[in-house]
């Protein structure tokens, strides 16, 4: 489709950097500001498809440019996505009076913030098909997905129930490259669980989120 447009708003080089060297490479055209004001000047001038914010930022703070951003007619329908280093129910409370269309905790973790663009703006993320007989993986490992979930796995396989928990709050933050890391290190110390650690990476490695809760969570009541 058109190509979209993300305004990244961030007082630190470091976390602007980040986030427009994980989008560009996909195709989004990606501008920066570091404060509010000037983020206000780069949504009027670029009318970008998506505003990515941090809440706390010197001269104008997050939440008075989504305000102001509102508004303006041109860019009261832009999607406003916050980022904030707090969790905090009353910090994603103030961010909806704000305007804005939803929170993202910082660190911000690539799977979960993909995962708020295919959602936002109705995309359909595509995979490059892997070559037949090819072992080593791309980008983001293997890309075959299961549309639905396997046959359950011996109890032999499956990992205890701490390692789940482990797991599944991963899961639930979006930090579907700790999912990967944390199997890689439970297949190394238990390589029984080689079947299951497969099925979870290829679900965790796709951005397959929801697949990936469900995966766990089948596999907790099994345990």
């Amino acid at each position: 489709g058109d190509r979209r447009s993300v305004l990244v708003v961030d007082d630190k080089d470091f976390n602007r950097t980040v986030i427009t060297d994980l989008l560009q490479p996909l195709g989004f055209t990606v501008f920066e500001a570091a404060n509010g004001q000037a983020g206000l000047n780069q949504a009027l001038e670029q009318k970008p498809d998506v505003v990515l914010v941090d809440l706390v930022m010197p001269l104008m703070d997050g939440f008075e440019m989504a305000r102001r951003l509102r508004r303006i007619p041109a860019l009261k329908d832009v999607i406003v996505l916050a980022i904030s280093a707090s969790v905090l129910e009353f910090d994603q409370r103030l961010s909806q009076e704000a305007y804005c269309n939803d929170f993202l905790p910082k660190p911000v973790h690539e799977a979960a913030l993909l995962e708020k663009l295919q959602v936002y703006l109705g995309l359909e993320w595509i995979y490059e098909p892997e070559p037949q007989g090819a072992t080593a993986p791309g980008k983001y490992g293997e890309i075959h997905v299961p549309t639905t979930l396997s046959a359950p796995l011996p109890t032999s396989c499956i990992p205890a129930a701490q390692d789940l928990t482990t797991l599944l709050n991963l899961a639930l933050m979006g930090d579907l490259k700790g999912i990967v890391e944390q199997i890689d290190r439970l297949e190394q110390l238990e390589p029984q669980q080689a079947p299951f650690a497969s099925q979870l990476r290829q679900l965790a490695k796709s951005f397959k989120g929801k697949q990936v809760i469900e995966l766990i969570k089948r596999y907790q009541a099994q345990a």
